[in-house]
């Protein structure tokens, strides 16, 4: 015995409704999914921009570092303007707190031609013996960098 002609027509409505349904929620979730590749690419070139920005950021120290070391200065307080001048260009609001401007010097000492024990006599005289400047100093000037 068939069901009657109403089962028919509910399931039938049923069958329509449910492909409309899954089409909307699998264009809902394509259209989501967009959004997703927006975030993600938005946030890759945000990431690419800050190395970038990092990226200049270093060579700005290590320029003004091997132009201290070529000027051939005893005097540290132009530099260490000159530096802190840098940072605040790069947004760097504490550069004596942030490791990496160190490295960056000691890579700018290394490319001025300074010898190990000129870059101890460096940072004696700039730092004045900080040890936190010296471990970061040495660890730039030998290529330890991120």
């Amino acid at each position: 015995m068939l069901p009657p002609r109403s089962w028919h027509t509910a399931v039938l409505v049923a069958a329509i409704l449910g492909t409309g349904l899954a089409q909307s929620a699998c264009r809902s979730f394509s259209d989501s999914s967009g959004s997703i590749s927006s975030i993600s690419v938005s946030l890759s070139a945000s990431s690419s921009s800050a190395a970038a920005a990092d990226a200049q950021y270093a060579q700005d120290v290590t320029s003004a570092t091997v132009a201290f070391v070529e000027s051939g200065s005893a005097e540290p307080e132009p530099f260490l303007r000159e530096i802190g001048r840098i940072a605040g260009s790069h947004g760097v609001n504490h550069w004596e707190g942030e490791p990496l401007t160190y490295r960056y010097i000691g890579v700018g000492l290394r490319r001025g031609g300074i010898d190990p024990a000129g870059t101890e006599r460096f940072v004696d005289d700039v730092f004045r013996g900080d040890p936190g400047a010296r471990r970061e100093i040495a660890a730039g000037y030998a290529g330890a960098l991120p």
